[in-house]
């Protein structure tokens, strides 16, 4: 019997049915056209709601309902059950699980009654998806065993199929995955064969994430690319974002921030040309979540409020909850805690309505943690405690570690020594029994803590020392969401809390030397975990593609997804994931000693990429070998609010108590002031600048006073000044103790640290006589200027204004002897690192200085002053500096504050000039100094720059020492 063609397509029937907005639209639909009520229409409209579905849920929703309404006319009970069957996937997309159950149910005693056989296993194949979320598999196993029995009785292959995706589905719940992933993979190939390509961008989808279980990141990024070109042919708009979002997540997780960024900025444009407003929302909470891990709280908290906008508007519970989080993280990097508090307040109770319990108790975590850093040590301790309740069920989870360990903290800061001791113990016997250096780390610090609180110095010394080996036992690194909130300087402050027992003893050789050598440590660590989020993508300087420098790569990208994914696996209930926790947990150690043993074995290559990526540090003996009989390290320290001199000689080491922080912040604040009133204009008038020339010496001789007088007797020769923290901002040279700067007394060079000088010392020395000059950088300058900065360097090749970028930059850069940049910096507080400098008219972050390959003699700025920042810590200057040297450059020429005009050229030119023809460039350095004072005689004008990294200084024969490097 031959079928009558249907006059309307289904598309077209389907657009009417949902433009009739009354019930008597409807009928009138139903009396027009009698055809609406057949069977093939009916099941052709149930088969439109599951497409429509994953594009349209509310339009799917509506086109299910008039479905059933039009079921009533027909009398047919095989369209009741088809469409209620349809509607039960509607309530599985919602999360509806118990209600879809019982729906399936209704239509599998439906279908047994008309004895439509095949169709009661393709609803048994449905109603596994909710048994699989209500963690009932044992149920969902059997039925599927009776819809194979069935579906190969009927050889219904394309059911066998999409038994197959959902077999794969229980497996994966199960953590059992290469098993999923086998069952994906056969799902796949025969709806292939099939011509099944919707369903193929399914199984191509849980292919990418049964990968991701197996740690197969490439074949991951390659299932989801088929998926996502699959569905573009499809037309399947919410799928292509979902496969675009998917992979940005995927390069997030494994530290690949730039390639996440511009996937998340790709996918977000696509979704709002689809109209996916879904997968929009869902860039803005996870690319929030990824400004505020890299403290960029500008960005991550605008981010973090549109998507509470957009889930709010979509009726999304959890993920309006979670972006909510953020705000409240943001808040709290922003110094707003009582903000932070209320939007924890908030997302809270919207997760406590979700019914999530691990989001309910790591609320009350993040809650504690505010709460303990603004002194509220009661409070706080209310909501740790209420946060250990629920995870103590997860005893070996490193969640349930980290709250005991800050119970221990809160009840120490109460005066509560016994409880703060129990806490430690347990959280350090669970640490141990996961062997988590992190954890151990964390744990011997705060057992010193609560040792020297009770004045056991001894004990407290060598717990700090047992948490400095299990820090260096592990790379440097994020550490997970907690982060976001207190940062990695938590782990940071181990080293002053030694530094500061150590020196209180009696002063010995070897302590001073032990000292040095944790001071060194201590900054490397800082620049380390400063860097640590882009470690893997950082080039060795050598710029080597060995299967070495590729391995650290790669286990750096390994070790971050697993760094996400342990916190989250360790909270799960099934007794499975117990398991494969644990199993994570042992993967981590092992990656992380091959990591380890990799830069080990890269150092003797590659020295500097060593330091860099593994806060490693030169042994002092070595760095004696650089060091010359008439020079000396002065290397400065804060630890607890004081200043710590380390003098470092060929003969000896001493350290000394200098300054309190604050008597020097203050100082600097009162040096910033005076120099405001030259940044104000072109300068003060002839009349006022002798007394602005006592007042900025009276602000100098206190600084030295401070600094420079408790070791005046100790220093001697040429001095090699490396600063800390908000030294950074100091010009050290221009020091008065009265009579005298102390560049008048002493050839001075700066350094990062000893050990980047002995880097830096240890460079290759033979460059062209070849000299570059890139101006037009700062906005400041006018036309003229302009001019005048090219003549700097006279003989250089000049790159002016638009001409200027940094391909051009990087093209020539590369083994020359000089370049000056005349530059902009446009700094960022948030994330120094994320500070821009300009080339010409390109734009660079300091970040990706250090990406360039510029190997040459001396690099000089001008324009990229930071200004004197008694607030700051100097982290822009340093991480600039070391940005450059990992480049390639052996010495630095920079400016701590900007001047223009006369003084500017002046000294850039008397410097130079010198520069070219003396190849001790910290010689040629006070040389220009003291030229550029005969003419502009106050300090803004003439100390605004400092030199550092290697001075290029040569002896010779007849002056060299016998133990001096040739």
């Amino acid at each position: 019997m031959s079928r009558t063609p249907l006059a309307k397509t289904i598309p077209e029937l389907t657009d009417q049915l949902l433009a009739a907005d009354t019930i008597s639209a409807r009928q009138e639909l139903v009396e027009q056209g009698g055809e609406i009520c057949n069977r093939e229409v009916i099941v052709g409209i149930a088969d439109a709601v599951n497409h429509i579905a994953r594009e349209n849920l509310p339009r799917a929703e509506r086109l299910a309902e008039i479905a059933c309404w039009l079921t009533e006319f027909s009398g047919d009970l095989f369209c009741r059950a088809r469409i209620r069957r349809a509607a039960g996937n509607l309530q599985v997309l919602r999360g509806n699980y118990a209600n879809a159950i019982q729906t399936f149910q209704t239509c599998l005693e439906q279908f047994a009654t008309i004895s439509e056989e095949i169709e009661v296993a393709a609803t048994l194949s449905g109603s596994l998806q909710p048994l699989i979320y209500l963690g009932r598999y044992s149920e969902a196993l059997e039925r599927a065993q009776q819809a194979r029995d069935i579906a190969e009785r009927r050889h219904d292959e394309l059911l066998l199929a999409r038994l197959d995706l959902n077999v794969g589905n229980i497996f994966h719940r199960q953590d059992r995955f290469p098993e999923a992933v086998l069952y994906y993979k056969r799902a796949q190939i025969a709806l292939d064969r099939l011509g099944q390509k919707r369903d193929c961008v399914i199984a191509w989808l849980n292919l990418a994430v049964g990968y991701i279980a197996l740690n197969d990141f490439s074949q991951a990024e390659q299932a989801y690319k088929k998926a996502r070109a699959l569905a573009l042919l499809e037309n399947m708009t919410s799928i292509v974002a979902q496969a675009d979002y998917n992979v940005a997540y995927l390069y997030y997780r494994r530290g690949q921030y730039t390639e996440a960024l511009e996937l998340f900025q790709q996918t977000r444009q696509y979704c709002e040309s689809v109209g996916d407003r879904l997968h929009s929302a869902l860039c803005d909470l996870d690319q929030a979540e990824m400004y505020l891990e890299l403290h960029l709280n500008p960005e991550g908290t605008q981010l973090a409020q549109q998507a509470v906008s957009a889930f709010e508007k979509m009726d999304m519970g959890y993920e309006a909850a979670k972006a909510l989080v953020w705000l409240g993280i943001g808040a709290h990097q922003n110094g707003k805690p009582f903000l932070a508090l209320d939007f924890f307040a908030q997302a809270q109770e919207r997760m406590r309505s979700q019914q999530n319990d691990v989001w309910v108790a790591l609320l009350d975590f993040y809650q504690a943690i505010v709460l303990h850093q603004e002194g509220r040590f009661h409070e706080a301790l209310n909501r740790c405690t209420a946060a250990h309740n629920f995870f103590s069920s997860f005893s070996n989870s490193g969640r349930a570690i980290q709250v005991q360990l800050l119970r221990a903290c809160l009840y120490l800061a109460l005066s509560e020594t016994r409880e703060a001791e129990d806490c430690c113990a347990s959280a350090m016997e669970a640490a141990a029994r996961l062997r988590s250096p992190f954890l151990l780390t964390q744990g011997y610090a705060i057992r010193g803590q609560i040792e020297q609180s009770g004045g056991a110095i001894d004990a407290a010394i060598q717990s700090y020392d047992e948490a400095l080996q299990w820090l260096e036992k592990s790379p440097s690194r994020p550490v997970g969401e907690e982060s976001k909130l207190s940062s990695a300087k938590n782990r940071l402050e181990l080293y002053p809390a030694l530094v500061s027992l150590m020196v209180s003893g009696p002063p010995t050789e070897d302590i001073s030397e032990a000292v040095l050598a944790l001071v060194e440590k201590a900054k490397s660590r800082e620049l380390a975990e400063l860097l640590a989020f882009r470690a893997n993508t950082l080039p060795a300087p050598s710029r080597s593609h060995s299967s070495l420098v590729e391995q650290v790569r790669s286990l750096r990208n390994e070790l971050n997804w697993y760094y996400g994914e342990i916190d989250v696996a360790e909270v799960r209930s099934a007794d499975s994931s117990a398991q494969r926790a644990m199993d994570m947990r042992s993967r981590i150690q092992g990656l992380e000693e091959v990591l380890i043993e990799t830069l080990g074995e890269l150092r003797p290559a590659d020295e500097q990429f060593f330091v860099l990526q593994n806060a490693g540090t030169i042994p002092v003996n070595e760095i004696r070998e650089v060091i010359r009989q008439d020079e000396m390290i002065l290397e400065f320290y804060e630890a607890h609010g004081l200043l710590y001199a380390c003098l470092f000689s060929k003969g000896c080491i001493r350290i000394t108590r200098t300054a309190r922080t604050e008597t020097i912040r203050d100082l600097l604040r009162s040096l910033r002031s005076h120099f405001a009133k030259f940044d104000r204009g072109n300068g003060p008038s002839t009349l006022l600048q002798a007394s602005l020339l006592e007042g900025a010496q009276t602000i100098l001789f206190a600084l030295d006073r401070e600094l420079i007088q408790p070791i005046r007797g100790q220093i001697k020769g040429r001095l090699i000044i490396v600063p800390h923290g908000l030294l950074h901002y100091l010009p050290f040279h221009a020091l008065f103790d009265g009579s005298r700067y102390l560049i008048e007394d002493h050839v001075i060079s700066y350094a990062s640290s000893a050990s980047q000088y002995y880097l830096s010392s240890r460079k290759a020395g033979d460059f062209q006589k070849r000299d570059l000059i890139f101006t037009g950088g700062s906005p400041s300058h006018p036309q003229e200027m302009n001019a005048r900065m090219e003549n700097v360097l006279p003989d250089a090749r000049r790159f002016p204004g638009d001409a200027a970028n940094i391909e051009l930059f990087e093209q020539h850069g590369a083994g020359a002897r000089f370049i000056h940049v005349d530059t902009h910096l446009r700094l960022r507080r948030d994330n120094p690192l994320f500070s821009t400098l300009t080339v010409g008219s390109t734009a660079i972050s300091i970040l990706d200085m250090y990406n360039l390959r510029l190997p040459c003699s001396l690099i000089g700025l001008s324009g990229s002053g930071p200004g004197i920042d008694s607030a700051g810590d100097g982290n822009e200057i340093h991480a600039l500096a070391q940005g450059l040297e990992y480049a390639g450059a052996q010495t630095l020429l920079m400016p701590l504050w900007n001047i223009t005009g006369g003084p500017l050229v002046e000294f850039l030119t008397s410097f130079y000039r010198r520069a070219s023809c003396e190849s001790d460039k910290a010689l040629a350095f006070q040389q220009a100094v003291a030229a550029t004072r005969k003419e502009f005689w106050h300090p803004y004008y003439w100390a605004s720059f400092v030199l550092r990294g290697r001075t290029g200084r040569v002896l010779s024969k007849r002056t060299r020492s016998t133990d001096d490097p040739l």
